[in-house]
């Protein structure tokens, strides 16, 4: 039992839909049958995509982090947040 919750905590390898069956029910509270398996579809792809492919994005730019630029070669000010890839990767 310990491992289970230990998965849990690292918040990898899971699916997160799944992981909260909370969710699952407020959505069978609110919507009608054929919106919440519409629903229920999409938030497993998503929910697995998040307890993987994302959390090994999110590991890979917390390890680097996000860097400040503050001037441009020509010593102009930026002030601009140069993105890990991987971050942005998240975003699409």
């Amino acid at each position: 039992m310990t491992s289970m919750y230990r998965r849990y905590e690292s918040g990898r390898g899971l699916n997160y839909y799944e992981a909260d069956p909370n969710l699952a029910a407020v959505l069978g509270s609110y919507l009608d049958d054929g919106t919440l398996q519409w629903a229920t579809e999409r938030l497993r792809v998503l929910g697995e995509r998040c307890g993987t492919d994302v959390v090994k994005r999110a590991d890979a730019y917390d390890r680097t982090g996000h860097e400040l630029q503050r001037y441009d070669r020509f010593g102009r000010d930026l002030s601009e947040i140069a993105y890990h890839p991987d971050w942005l990767t998240n975003l699409a």
